[in-house]
Parts: structure tokens; C-alpha cells; sequence
């Protein structure tokens, strides 16, 4: 068994802004809680696993990052990575902007400071989540 850390930061599902203050006053990220990480990153797991077992990764073996992180689970292995993703948010306050980094920096930077992480330890070779712990910001 090798283990592996990681952080995760959940994808964002909406921010609300004071734009007269210039100031980020909510973000909603699309999980909530240790318990959702598990088990989107579990489902995520599965995902790519059975993909594997029906031959869809015919050339190499997958990866436990790039492709559970990089094309199921809904988070970013970087708080930079999840304000610069290119999914439509729900922006309440700031009309014309649906992705946090189409913001002015300084509220870009308010999301990138407020956005709840995680902590993840799993098995590399099994890929069995075995701990998941939030950040203390």
C-alpha cells in the first residue's frame, strides 16, 4: 500500500457580491461537507475503474489524478485551479460575469481565500479513499 495526499478544493456553485463594498459576501461550493467529498471522489473511482475494465483506457493504465481528479470528481486540486475553471457559476450582485475568473481580481482573490478545502488520503494502488479531513482555513 502506498499512500498518497492531496489536497481538494470543491468546484464553486455560487458567490454573491456587494459591488458598491467590492466584496464577496457568500460562496456556495457544489459539495459541502467531508462526507461529500468521499463520495464523490468513491463514485469517481468507480467511474474510472469500470471504464478500465471495458477497455476504455486501451494504451496506458489510469491514474489516480489525472483521471479521477481530472475527469469525474467535481473539485480542483488547487484553490487556483477551481477559480480558474470554465464552468458557468451562478454570480449573484455582479451582472456580465458567470465564471469567477472573468472578476475583477480583487474579488477573485475573496473567492480564492474563502473557498473550504479538504484534505485526502488514499491508496495508490487499490485507489481507497481513506481519510478525508477539511482544511482549517
Amino acid at each position: 500500500m502506498a499512500i498518497q495526499s492531496i489536497k481538494v478544493f470543491p468546484t464553486i456553485h455560487s458567490i454573491t457580491i456587494d459591488k458598491e463594498s467590492e466584496k464577496v459576501t457568500g460562496i456556495v461550493q457544489d459539495i459541502l461537507d467531508a462526507q461529500g467529498i468521499r463520495k464523490n471522489l468513491e463514485e469517481s473511482v468507480h467511474m474510472v475503474q469500470r471504464y478500465n475494465e471495458r477497455g476504455f483506457y486501451p494504451l496506458t493504465k489510469p491514474k489516480f489524478i489525472e483521471d479521477v481528479m481530472g475527469s469525474f470528481a467535481q473539485m480542483g486540486l488547487t484553490r487556483e485551479a477551481t477559480i480558474s475553471e470554465n464552468t458557468y457559476h451562478e454570480i449573484i450582485g455582479y451582472v456580465g460575469c458567470t465564471r469567477v475568473w472573468e472578476l475583477p481580481i480583487i474579488l477573485r482573490d475573496q473567492v480564492e481565500s474563502s473557498l473550504t478545502g479538504y484534505d485526502v488520503d488514499y491508496d495508490d494502488e487499490s485507489w481507497e479513499i481513506l481519510k478525508v479531513e477539511q482544511i482549517q482555513n
